[in-house]
């Protein structure tokens, strides 16, 4: 069997992008660079915010969780290749181990 893995926007930026992310005070993801970025970084990033802003917030609001924590814990789904809200309801707790 082939597995697709899923994209992970909060870990995209952090990793390949060496970007922070985080919730500004109106609760909106916003990037910060804090370091030199070359200009594909910084692209890449915003491309990222710009797409996945929604998805981004989500994450940030539950404390960075990982698409597969969201997916696993039932807070969002995959239908279709797109990632769906299922329900939120406070924060997720984290696992001992994850």
């Amino acid at each position: 069997m082939i597995t697709k893995r899923l994209f992970d926007p909060l870990k995209f930026i952090r990793g390949e992008t060496n970007c922070a992310v985080e919730l500004n005070s109106e609760g909106r993801p916003v990037l910060r660079f804090d370091r030199g970025h070359s200009p594909k970084e910084v692209q890449q990033a915003r491309a990222v915010l710009a797409r996945y802003e929604r998805l981004l917030t989500l994450q940030l609001q539950q404390g960075g969780v990982s698409i597969q924590k969201l997916i696993a814990k039932g807070v969002i789904l995959l239908k279709a290749g797109r990632y769906e809200l299922v329900a939120v309801s406070g924060k997720i707790e984290s696992d001992p181990g994850s």
